[in-house]
């Protein structure tokens, strides 16, 4: 029997994982992927992936992840890393971002201006985590 999944040191009974791509037209330089949080879960997101090829090795890059805790919106911007070849821009690491039952996760990839943009290209996202019931808030009344 395969021992339990732990999250950040408290047991984890319902692991999650997503993966997906976002597809960057030709002239545009960034685009958005998203998923949306199971109803009734809390998403605790603790690591985060993507990556990009880009058409030129001195081209720029940028990564962010959007969550929506207690209903409040926010970027959190991810650490740039070179990948496999110089064209190659990634970032991989350990987060803790907390996401709403319900709400959209979004991914945003960008990459630079100018001939970086010039040509169409695909990137790829990872997001793994733990989802917990999501906390039953009293009503407001009075």
């Amino acid at each position: 029997m395969a021992g339990q999944a732990v999250a950040h040191g408290v047991e984890c009974r319902h692991p999650f994982q997503y993966a997906g791509t976002v597809n960057l037209a030709a002239g545009n330089s960034g685009s958005v992927g998203e998923f949306t949080v199971p109803a009734g879960q809390r998403l605790q997101i603790e690591y985060v992936s993507a990556g990009i090829r880009l058409s030129t090795a001195d081209g720029m890059a940028a990564f962010s992840v959007g969550t929506t805790a207690h209903g409040v919106f926010a970027w959190h911007p991810l650490p740039i890393l070179r990948g496999y070849a110089a064209v190659d821009r990634l970032t991989s690491g350990v987060v803790l971002l907390y996401a709403d039952a319900g709400s959209l996760v979004k991914l945003e990839i960008n990459r630079g201006s100018g001939s970086a943009a010039a040509q169409a290209g695909i990137g790829q996202f990872a997001v793994s985590g733990c989802l917990y019931p999501q906390e039953k808030r009293p009503s407001g009344r009075g």
